[in-house]
């Protein structure tokens, strides 16, 4: 995979997912052929499925089983903390390991925010 970025993308989050963001990665494979590779968080057997029914060769996604969801009416960071099996949880250990490139979900902005500063820490400039 060199010269392709690999980005990471919870397929959990957001108003219509996980339909949204299969129609999305598979457009963005397409558009991005050869440049970019996917790191897909969910649960395993409905991104098989979703990417599946859009044709998407399975050489272009990775697929990262994570059972469990952060809902939008739950506490973010009780959920984050509660929650290690998360799609948002694991992404960001995986970005926090240098596993994939970037990291991103229309879950969730709370637990998107606290769990960046939480895994990732803050930088400050002096």
């Amino acid at each position: 995979m060199e010269g392709t970025w690999n980005i990471g993308l919870d397929v959990s989050g957001g108003d219509f997912a996980p339909s949204c963001n299969f129609d999305g990665a598979a457009a963005a494979l397409s558009e991005y052929a050869g440049r970019l590779h996917l790191t897909l968080f969910g649960p395993e057997e409905i991104i098989r499925s979703g990417m599946s029914d859009r044709g998407v060769d399975s050489s272009l996604y990775t697929i990262v089983d994570a059972p469990e969801t952060i809902e939008m009416g739950e506490s973010p960071m009780r959920a984050f903390m509660t929650k290690p099996k998360s799609s948002i949880a694991i992404g960001f250990r995986w970005l926090q390991e240098d596993k994939i490139h970037g990291f991103a979900s229309a879950g969730s902005t709370g637990a998107m925010f606290g769990a960046a500063v939480i895994t990732l820490g803050t930088v400050v400039e002096n």
